[in-house]
């Protein structure tokens, strides 16, 4: 099975380590992991990301189409470091993208379009598979 990266972009606060906690938890937990988590307390997809970044973990999850490797980053990065188990991947693009835009904010909506429209023109931006918005907080 095929290891793709995946990045998930947006502004402050639209739910980005939401939306990553939720992939985590329902495609990406062995028994062990969500053992862990219930013995501390986590019952919140927005905490997963940060449990697993204090642990040093990969964030990752299975689908159908391949594993996917997490890296959540500003627009501005364009290197991408993809940790697995045994080594370490470079890649200039990732294979899919979310933007996460946050529906509860009106007056995010305007930023947030500009930064992707800038992220795409100027190439900082380009997955190689897809590029999925994803509309968060309705």
């Amino acid at each position: 099975m095929r290891v793709k990266s995946l990045n998930v972009f947006g502004n402050a606060g639209a739910g980005k380590k939401a939306l990553i906690g939720s992939f985590i938890y329902k495609c990406g937990l062995e028994l062990p992991q969500l053992k862990q988590l219930e013995s501390e307390g986590i019952g919140r997809y927005e905490e997963i990301v940060p449990f697993f970044e204090k642990n040093e973990r990969p964030q990752s999850f299975y689908s159908p189409s391949g594993t996917f490797i997490i890296q959540s980053m500003p627009p501005e990065s364009n290197l991408i470091l993809l940790y697995t188990n045994d080594f370490t991947v470079e890649s200039q693009t990732p294979d899919v993208a979310f933007w996460v835009v946050d529906a509860s904010d009106l007056s995010s909506w305007g930023s947030s379009a500009e930064r992707l429209s800038a992220a795409l023109s100027s190439g900082m931006l380009n997955p190689l598979e897809k590029l999925i918005i994803v509309v968060n907080k309705m």
